[in-house]
């Protein structure tokens, strides 16, 4: 391949879905669950080669997954193989496997399949019906992209390597804030329940209290869906349901409420700061939680908890995060789908120390979270250059045929 400027189809670069590899027993195994949306390899599983299929394509280390199915390949999922020591491995149905062919840098493959221009075409190209489309295996013959040398391959790759290295590391500083957040925040939880336990004489007081002693509790309304228009609109009072719940703070909501719902119904707006809890779903959901920023509304499936003056609101759901696990005492588990009830929220209990102690812990939590943030809005511009950069790199590619 020479740098003279020819269109080549992508397949001269690639083996599509490459066979031949033999591989028995355990085998590495990567499903559509173990690549992220930014082209990473979370994790590997392993599987008896006989519990899978013979349609299952098989990898090596340096070859690049493409996920073929909607809305997977849309979001950006795949990723490069390597550290497999068993060399070889089974994928999912609905990935593409594709591996450099010699004097080819498989790192530029990899890099290729990350750029918008890639997937735009390969949308374009996807063939099936609605929530089944994918992309056939002829894309890649039809998909053409400038013929460079090996040398101008890995320099490019090498370039966006740099920059995936540099996203990495905050990567890494983003999950070690997190990690050092929910110690911090369970080892003040921790300590306050030896309290607790010893009667241990400290300057900061805890004690053991329900959230029926610390505040009002209450549920909402779920309006009939045979009045949709009349009690659902676009833009109304927000209407926070289970999947609403962030474990941080509310302010839009995927539905909200018309004034007729809110008067025909009678239906509460709670003001902000009040924390909201799941009852249904699960053990997925149960202990779900957020609190409000704005006035709003709640369904059935949640319980509302207005604070008294003896507990900060903030504190009261970092509470609740740090002892979810405890639902588990109260869950309905003969049920398919366990449920906590009003009363069983009503008796849960919680360590509370004095206020000052309660808004000391939040203002710690808050700090670390706001690193957090920061820390994140740095990945994204990053992972946004990284983009603009592949592309400009790359010089984008046409479809023939």
């Amino acid at each position: 391949m020479s740098d003279d400027g020819r269109f080549i189809p992508f397949s001269d670069l690639v083996e599509v879905n490459p066979s031949g590899d033999f591989v028995s027993g355990l085998a590495p195994y990567i499903s559509m669950g173990d690549v992220t949306n930014y082209g990473y390899l979370s994790q590997v599983q392993y599987r008896l080669v006989d519990e899978t299929i013979s349609g299952n394509p098989r990898f090596r280390n340096k070859d690049t997954l493409f996920a073929k199915i909607t809305p997977c390949m849309e979001n950006g999922k795949g990723a490069f193989v390597e550290g497999l020591k068993e060399g070889v491995g089974i994928g999912s149905t609905e990935f593409h496997v594709l591996r450099a062919k010699p004097g080819v840098a498989p790192r530029f493959i990899y890099h290729w399949t990350r750029s918008r221009e890639f997937r735009l075409k390969a949308e374009a190209m996807m063939t099936g019906s609605a929530g089944q489309r994918r992309v056939p295996s002829s894309f890649f013959g039809k998909f053409m992209v400038a013929g460079l040398s090996l040398d101008e391959q890995q320099r490019i790759a090498d370039v966006i390597d740099a920059v995936s290295e540099q996203e990495r590391s905050i990567n890494v500083e983003i999950l070690k804030l997190e990690r050092m957040r929910y110690g911090l925040v369970a080892r003040a939880f921790r300590d306050g329940e030896k309290i607790i336990e010893t009667g241990a004489s400290e300057s900061t007081e805890w004690e053991l209290r329900s959230i029926g002693e610390l505040c009002r509790v209450s549920s909402g309304i779920t309006p009939s869906r045979s009045s949709e228009s009349r009690y659902f609109a676009q833009a109304g009072t927000p209407w926070v349901k289970t999947l609403d719940l962030n474990e941080g703070w509310v302010s839009t909501t995927e539905e909200a409420l018309t004034e007729v719902a809110m008067s025909d119904l009678g239906i509460r707006r709670y003001a902000p700061q009040s924390v909201l809890v799941a009852m249904y779903g699960g053990w997925q959901q149960i202990g779900r939680t957020a609190i409000l920023d704005v006035p709003a509304a709640v369904n059935q499936a949640i319980s509302v908890l207005e604070a008294c003056t003896d507990i900060y609101p903030e504190y009261l759901l970092l509470a609740l995060q740090c002892n979810r696990y405890k639902w588990r005492q109260f869950a309905a588990s003969t049920r398919k789908d366990p449920n906590i009830t009003k009363s069983d929220v009503l008796q849960f209990e919680i360590g509370v120390p004095s206020r000052e102690e309660q808004e000391r812990i939040v203002d710690v939590d808050h700090a670390v979270r706001q690193d957090i943030a920061n820390g994140r809005n740095q990945l994204e511009k990053m992972r946004k250059f990284k983009l603009g950069l592949i592309d400009a790199l790359l010089g984008g590619g046409r479809c023939v045929g």
